[in-house]
Order: C-alpha cells, then structure tokens, then sequence
C-alpha cells in the first residue's frame, strides 16, 4: 500500500515537470514547427535532449530558490501543490 501511495505522489511531480517542459519546449522551437523548418517529432526530440541537459546542468538552482521558498511538513502537502501547480499551468497553456 506504501509503494501506491509513493506512486500516487510522484504522478503529480511528474506531471508538473511534463507540463514545465512542453511549456518550455513550446515557446523555444514552436516557430521553428510553425514554419515547417522542423517536424513536429524532429523538433520534441531535440527539446528533450536540451531539456534533459538543461536540468542536468542548472537544475540545482531552481531546487534551491524553491527550498528558499518554504518547506512542505507532509508528503501530502506536497502532492497538493504539485499537482495543483500542474493543473494551473495545464490549464493556462492550452
């Protein structure tokens, strides 16, 4: 039941971080697909690979400035703002 409940809560941190990414991807090669420079599949390959670089290289900050923000006392805290972090930023880019 513990493994579930573990699974439960990683499904929101990765949904918020598929949401961060196509966000983040959308805005940097979108014209590149709208202008038919790139395909759709070319251009989601190369936002992964820069996405995963990207957070290789530079995630340690934004893992800071966040615990400089606040801790969460309760991993259901957490799964909250996470998928409600998710949700809000799904909604608002569609």
């Amino acid at each position: 039941m513990e493994s579930l409940a573990g699974l439960l809560f990683l499904s929101s941190a990765l949904f918020l971080g598929w949401n961060l990414g196509a966000n983040g991807a959308g805005v940097i090669i979108g014209s590149a697909v709208g202008s038919r420079m790139l395909s759709l599949r070319r251009a989601a390959l190369i936002g992964a690979v820069f996405v995963i670089i990207g957070a290789t290289v530079a995630g340690t900050g934004g893992s800071e400035t966040l615990g400089r923000l606040g801790r969460v006392g309760s991993a259901e805290a957490a799964f909250a703002l996470a998928l409600g972090s998710g949700i809000t930023l799904f909604l608002f880019t569609r």
